[in-house]
């Protein structure tokens, strides 16, 4: 679902009657703000109920193939976990994988309405990057997690208030998808250039990243640095600010 800069936003609230589907949780991604101290090789069962429900997603596809001793995450799984569900379904948004492998793309995951509104600095880091690019791809969205809000209302008026604010600094430059969780962690793995919010979320697109430019904004701190950043592709030009 592409909204462009002049358009108002419609955003649909993934799992409201389903398992929560909390991908960057399930693949435990909080292993990369502890320094990699925190392993783990089973599922919580709410995850796993997750991964069996939600059939042929990219955790499932990870679960099925993923040997019982293996630490949870293993970056080259995830790869090819999130390669394997773009061959069975690339074709049906191939529309957004051609936009974001532009060169003159950056693409931009934006934490949702979970965590308050976008803050000033990070508006300001985009819209200084803007200059560089024709489209700025702002990928965003909401799933329902009973356990974090009981009104799901609240992240999401949260949310239009932060995509207002970066519709406002950015102009017709400005696109915005709300497709499922999986179709963006495949858009961040072919995107030419990338920025990063913040949370677990922007943290597997930048393991998945294979392309030019990766910028990584309130992602981690400088005690995490050095460990997130040697899971990242060698061949990408990373800045962290």
């Amino acid at each position: 679902m592409i909204i462009r800069g002049n358009e108002s936003f419609d955003i649909p609230v993934y799992d409201s009657e389903q398992a929560t589907y909390n991908i960057g949780d399930i693949l435990n991604t909080p292993w990369y703000w502890t320094g990699g101290n925190w392993p783990i090789k089973k599922l919580r069962p709410d995850h796993q109920n997750a991964v069996d429900h939600h059939k042929g997603s990219i955790g499932n596809i990870y679960f099925s193939s993923r040997p019982e001793d293996e630490d949870i995450p293993n970056e080259d799984r995830i790869r090819e976990s999130t390669d394997e569900y773009i061959k069975r379904n690339g074709e049906k948004f191939q529309h957004l994988i051609d936009i974001v492998s532009n060169e003159k793309t950056l693409t931009a995951h934006i934490r949702s309405g979970d965590s308050g509104v976008i803050d000033e600095g990070t508006v300001e880091k985009i819209k200084g990057l803007a200059s560089d690019y024709d489209k700025i791809f702002i990928l965003s969205g909401i799933h329902s997690d009973k356990n974090w809000f009981t009104d799901i209302e609240q992240p999401k008026t949260t949310l239009n208030q932060s995509l207002d604010i970066i519709k406002a600094a950015l102009g017709d430059k400005a696109i915005f998808d709300f497709s499922n969780a999986d179709v963006h962690l495949c858009l961040m793995r072919k995107a030419s250039n990338l920025f990063l919010h913040k949370g677990g979320f922007s943290m597997l697109g930048g393991i998945l990243f294979q392309g030019k430019n990766l910028y990584i904004s309130n992602l981690i701190e400088s005690r995490q640095k050095e460990h997130y950043t040697k899971h990242l592709s060698k061949n990408a030009n990373i800045v962290i600010f």
